[in-house]
């Protein structure tokens, strides 16, 4: 793939916040091997609200995973705010990524006993420092000043996710990774967490990436990367679309084209 052609959308910014250099990730060993990703690069500039889409088993998830140091490349480098985060070892990338990266998991992975404030405030309970926002102030811009005391059990499901993103901001990180953010939600409470991720890039600046394969979450991202089996094979800005429904006719041409040039639009 033309790793150049693909990358153009981001790379226009003098700042590149994130960086993925030719980054491959495989699992598994001799004929069971298989390459989940496969020579990818691209930048993201501050702040950008970046979707990463593609059909299941693309690559999409692991990448993220890449991105926040949760595994690391076999071949390639990620680079965070100047850091390149595939040579950092425990317990540095630890530090590093409570400092620099919010993760919001798709299965929210709240605590079950404590309450939604305690819950945010886990990172900083943990080692990560405050950022410039308290609890009770991220648990106000999630709108969710009047749900502090209650469980998990006591929460809706678009609840919980705005508690895990609270909790993801919580260290006050520049970067914030979500992994299929509206996968379990119904359409009202999915919109309600577009609304609050594109909020974070406009009045915080803050970047934020999400893996998603809905259109209409897309739709709201500043630019979008499709991935089909492990490469990028698409990187557009979502400007050049009138809605969502246009959007979803063109991300599945990518992903139904013949093997090719990857496309930019």
């Amino acid at each position: 793939m033309n790793s150049d052609t693909v990358t153009s959308v981001g790379s226009n910014s003098p700042t590149a916040l994130i960086e993925v250099n030719e980054v491959t990730k495989r699992f598994g060993n001799g004929i069971a091997t298989v390459t989940a990703v496969e020579n990818v690069s691209f930048t993201v500039p501050s702040p950008q609200f970046l979707a990463i889409m593609g059909a299941s088993g693309s690559g999409k998830s692991t990448l993220l995973h890449l991105l926040g140091g949760l595994t690391r490349p076999d071949e390639g480098s990620v680079s965070v705010n100047g850091t390149e985060i595939t040579k950092l070892r425990e317990p540095k990338l630890t530090y590093f990524r409570r400092q620099e990266i919010g993760i919001v998991f798709q299965a929210f992975n709240l605590v079950p006993t404590l309450t939604a404030t305690d819950n945010v405030a886990l990172p900083v309970l943990a080692g990560g420092k405050q950022g410039t926002q308290s609890v009770a102030e991220l648990l106000e811009l999630v709108g969710l000043t009047d749900r502090r005391d209650h469980r998990p059990d006591q929460l809706s499901g678009g609840e919980q996710q705005r508690v895990a993103i609270a909790r993801g901001l919580v260290t006050g990180p520049p970067i914030l990774l979500a992994d299929e953010p509206t996968g379990n939600l119904d359409s009202v409470n999915g919109t309600r967490i577009c609304e609050l991720l594109q909020r974070l890039r406009r009045e915080q600046e803050r970047t934020v990436i999400a893996v998603t394969h809905e259109p209409e979450v897309a739709m709201w991202a500043d630019r979008v990367l499709v991935l089909k089996d492990g490469g990028v094979v698409a990187d557009f800005e979502t400007g050049h679309f009138k809605n969502a429904q246009d959007l979803a006719a063109h991300y599945h041409e990518l992903l139904h084209a013949n093997d090719g040039e990857p496309a930019l639009c």
